[in-house]
């Protein structure tokens, strides 16, 4: 491969296959804990359901975590500092939105069948609506996920005093 591009050579050289696991969380060592930032930007309220008391909304997420595993010396490499790679082909940390949204099928239903049913149709949804960039990967391996899902939460809505309340 002759005519490959530095950042083609570096790219080949971290996700070599036997170097990178995807499904291995990044840490040195398994006792350790891998630190996860994560920013949160409310970009449209989707909808509110008023009656099931059901806020969706679309949101911007900025999750950062250092991955050893994603580490160079961007002077052996032409002084690449930074690149990007496919969200398909790194570890990212798994997120879901969990409160009584989720939580009111647990009380309402008798079948454990019917919550796991439940519970697994958020997690499709959830996956389904993530709309992902690139994700941003620095020489000292600093991993930077920016995405956009659709995020269905609960939110009691108190009418008592309407149109003079405060939600």
């Amino acid at each position: 491969r002759l005519h490959d591009s530095t950042e083609e050579r570096l790219y080949r050289s971290l996700f070599f296959a036997d170097h990178y696991e995807k499904d291995v969380r990044p840490t040195t060592h398994h006792s350790k804990p891998t630190n996860v930032t994560f920013g949160f930007l409310l970009n449209q309220i989707v909808e509110m359901d008023e009656r099931n008391q059901v806020l969706t909304t679309r949101s911007w997420l900025n999750i950062n975590w250092i991955d050893q595993r994603l580490i160079w010396n961007h002077s052996e490499w032409e002084g690449i500092k930074m690149i990007y790679v496919p969200y398909q082909r790194l570890w990212k940390p798994d997120i879901i939105l969990v409160n009584k949204y989720v939580f009111m099928l647990l009380v309402d239903s008798t079948f454990l069948r019917f919550i796991i049913l439940q519970f697994n149709i958020a997690v499709r949804e959830y996956h389904a609506s993530i709309v992902s960039t690139d994700i941003m990967t620095t020489s000292d391996g600093n991993v930077t996920w920016l995405f956009s899902a659709l995020f269905r939460s609960s939110c009691p809505i108190r009418v008592r005093y309407y149109p003079f309340d405060d939600q």
